[in-house]
């Protein structure tokens, strides 16, 4: 608003001012424009940092998943065996089960 009274107040020739000295003034500071930028500067970084530990803390619970996951399969790969084998037993004991329960059958008939 300062600035269009000055304009105003200056005489004119044609479209430029005839003070080669004249100089238009603001009214609103530069420290307040620093501020603002610096404010959504300061901002930016809080939310960059907020993510990069969210991310950061994702990738930590992902890892430790992989990792329990990891120990679970490698239980699972030494109980295979062990139960494969008593799986195989029980299947022989049914076999020889139905192998008596068979001869049983001819005997009584």
């Amino acid at each position: 608003m300062l600035t269009r009274q000055l304009a105003r107040s200056l005489p004119r020739t044609g479209t430029s001012f005839t003070s080669p000295r004249l100089r238009l003034l603001s009214t609103t500071p530069a420290v307040r424009a620093d501020t603002l930028a610096g404010s959504v500067k300061e901002t930016a970084r809080a939310v960059d940092k907020a993510a990069g530990r969210t991310l950061a803390s994702g990738i930590e619970s992902a890892q430790a998943a992989t990792d329990s996951m990891k120990e679970a399969l490698g239980a699972a790969k030494e109980e295979a065996p062990k139960a494969a084998e008593k799986g195989q037993e029980k299947l022989e004991g049914a076999k020889r089960g139905a192998q008596e329960a068979k001869e049983e059958v001819k005997e009584h008939m």
